[in-house]
């Protein structure tokens, strides 16, 4: 079964995983079938690479990469003691090449 993702477009327009799955599969003249699980295949390649600590690029489009933030002090708003070290989780970025 498919997992419904998103992806946002310009313009607050969305598309989802399982639109670009028709869309390619259309052009391609794959089945949905087989589409989906090239582009599952594909995407969890990137994920791989990300969780690597790796930057996955395609040129002329765009790349991917994880960025590490700073550690900061938190704050229990009840009790008013702070708590050092907390580690927020790792961001994925992407940019246009």
């Amino acid at each position: 079964m498919l997992q419904r993702e998103t992806i946002r477009l310009s313009k607050g327009e969305e598309m989802n995983k399982t639109e670009i799955i028709e869309m390619v599969a259309k052009e391609t003249q794959l089945s949905r079938d087989d589409t989906g699980r090239v582009i599952n295949s594909f995407m969890n390649t990137i994920k791989k690479g990300l969780k690597n600590n790796e930057k996955v690029s395609f040129v002329g489009f765009g790349s991917f990469s994880v960025k590490k933030r700073a550690a900061r002090v938190g704050r229990n708003p009840k009790t008013g003691t702070n708590r050092t070290g907390t580690q927020p989780p790792a961001l994925m970025q992407y940019g246009t090449i």
